[in-house]
């Protein structure tokens, strides 16, 4: 399982101006393991909002589920 981070940048009010229109600007994928003696996913999302903050951005969070399956050759 890994964690997808995605930063969208503000390119102004949405077609009915009731809100802000976003548009991708980047992404960083992560398989940070969860534990109390690292930093976590929160203080890497808090981290990345602090130097992207809203409104002139918005940081969303995705969890990503990975699988193999065995195959003869």
């Amino acid at each position: 399982m890994s964690y997808r981070i995605n930063v969208a940048m503000s390119i102004g009010p949405n077609w009915n101006n009731t809100s802000t229109s976003y548009r991708h600007f980047f992404a960083v994928e992560t398989d940070l393991i969860v534990s109390q003696a690292s930093p976590n996913l929160k203080d890497l999302v808090d981290s990345l909002m602090d130097a992207y903050p809203a409104p002139a951005f918005n940081v969303t969070v995705s969890q990503l589920y990975n699988y193999s399956v065995d195959i003869e050759v």
